[in-house]
């Protein structure tokens, strides 16, 4: 079974630059919050490329589930 994927890599991206610009830098667990994000946002990506491999078109072209 195929999980699917509805956002793109270039959201997971943006909403990476998103998060990091509004993440102050004078909040008091900074880099704690900081490393959960960049954390959450490496699994997105593992996540989108898994999906992205997983999915290869079966011999007549066609993706299978």
């Amino acid at each position: 079974m195929t999980k699917g994927f509805s956002r793109s890599l270039d959201d997971v991206m943006t909403y990476k630059k998103q998060a990091l610009d509004l993440l102050s830098k004078d909040h008091p667990h900074y880099e704690e919050v900081k490393t959960l994000l960049l954390s959450q946002i490496n699994d997105e990506i593992h996540d989108w490329n898994h999906t992205i491999k997983d999915r290869r078109p079966d011999g007549s072209g066609e993706r299978t589930d």
